[in-house]
C-alpha cells in the first residue's frame, strides 16, 4: 500500500435514489495555507465535508474525508536547487 491509510466517514440520512449528487469545494485561500504546510515535503492531513444529495436536492448522506496532502520531492528538490 503506497501513502497513508485513507480515512472517511459517512453519515446514512435517507436512501438515496436515482442520480446523487456531491459537490466538493476547496476556497482558494484554504488550498494556498495546505501548500503552504505542505511546502518542503511536509505530511499535511486535512478533514473535509460535504453532503450527498438526490436529484430533489434532499440531503441523502453527509460526508468527512481526510485527505493527505504533501508536496513531490521533485518539487522539494527544484525549490532546494533554486536556493
Amino acid at each position: 500500500m503506497n501513502g497513508p491509510p485513507v480515512r472517511g466517514e459517512i453519515e446514512f440520512i435517507k436512501p438515496g435514489r436515482g442520480v446523487l449528487t456531491a459537490h466538493f469545494h476547496v476556497p482558494p485561500e484554504k488550498a494556498q495555507e495546505l501548500r503552504e504546510r505542505a511546502e518542503g515535503g511536509a505530511k499535511v492531513l486535512e478533514w473535509f465535508e460535504t453532503e450527498i444529495t438526490d436529484a430533489a436536492g434532499d440531503v441523502v448522506a453527509r460526508v468527512r474525508r481526510e485527505v493527505y496532502v504533501r508536496e513531490k520531492k521533485r518539487v522539494t528538490d527544484a525549490r532546494g536547487s533554486a536556493d
